[in-house]
């Protein structure tokens, strides 16, 4: 019998080289899971801090004309339909039109205000979807962190008040990811170790399920490093890189300007009458069709709403 072969009760052989590659995969998938929790819970608040800092500004400059520029851009496209129809543009017709793109603005302005975190949730909702058994496994692992981190029954209060909050928004957005980071931060390292107990073919099956489990962890580490603000990193160390960038955001602002001033020009010749843009509409009755939904989702998918950062 070889060296690393060991009876126990007559029926259990261990492999100790396998024992061995079981306890250094565990240690690398906590390393990973240490890894992820770090970059999402420290490093990404200070770099959007910082991205902030540099270019929050410009960002809002952005959103404003993004929104300033679509509004009459579809101002100019209803009213150069008509137009072109060769319909005559009364001045009632003319305020139906407006009056209609400003009903359509008003409930793209209220669903801004929450887009960042719609879009959010949406892609940590996706992601839970991606493995199936990822709604089982986020209930059994959130029960356990909660049992051990709420405050009624956790007295050490430096940990309840570090990692409470994060647990309960993992839950809220269905982040499986966060989820593991903080059970193997928390739990698994206190977990006895069971697999010398278990048969040579249930160590290599173990085996394989962690080196599977480890891949996985690792390209959403990858992937999470592929994410704004991460990929600014590097960036927003170096003064050029943020010159340069601050003149790309000044060229984006530039462009919408030159998408606005194109729009005014359609609308005066379709209407023979200069349009006033307000950022500020008067209030109206609510109104919402499936084409202004339409309209209002394209737009959100063609500016940095879609979730730039």
């Amino acid at each position: 019998m070889k060296k690393d072969l060991v009876k126990q009760n007559n029926s259990i052989i261990i492999d100790e080289s396998i024992l061995i590659s079981i306890k250094t995969i565990k240690e690398e998938i906590n390393s990973i899971h240490e890894q992820y929790f770090y970059l999402n819970q420290q490093v990404k608040p200070l770099l959007l801090k910082e991205y902030d800092d540099n270019f929050r500004v410009l960002e809002i400059e952005i959103q404003r004309k993004a929104l300033e520029s679509s509004e009459l851009q579809r101002r100019a496209e209803l009213l150069m339909m008509k137009h072109q129809r060769g319909e005559k543009l009364t001045p009632e017709i003319i305020a139906l039109v407006h009056k209609i793109v400003d009903k359509e603005y008003l409930s793209l302005k209220s669903r801004l205000n929450d887009a960042f975190d719609r879009i959010q949730k949406k892609q940590a909702y996706y992601s839970s979807l991606q493995e199936p058994q990822n709604s089982q496994e986020l209930m059994q692992k959130y029960r356990e962190l909660a049992k051990l981190l709420h405050p009624d029954t956790n007295k050490n209060q430096l940990m309840v008040d570090k990692y409470w909050h994060m647990l309960q928004q993992g839950f809220t957005d269905r982040n499986i990811t966060s989820i593991r980071a903080l059970y193997s931060l928390l739990i698994d390292k206190m977990k006895p170790d069971t697999s010398f107990e278990m048969s040579i073919l249930d160590q290599q099956k173990e085996l394989e399920r962690l080196l599977h489990i480890k891949s996985i962890e690792e390209k959403k580490v990858q992937e999470l490093k592929k994410q704004i603000p991460f990929i600014y990193e590097l960036g927003l160390q170096d003064d050029q890189w943020i010159s340069n960038h601050r003149k790309s955001l000044e060229l984006q602002i530039h462009t919408y300007q030159e998408d606005i001033q194109k729009a005014q020009q359609l609308i005066k010749i379709a209407t023979g009458i200069a349009y006033k843009y307000s950022d500020i509409p008067e209030k109206l009755d609510e109104f919402e069709d499936k084409k202004s939904i339409d309209y209002q989702d394209d737009f959100m998918e063609n500016t940095y709403f879609s979730g730039r950062h």
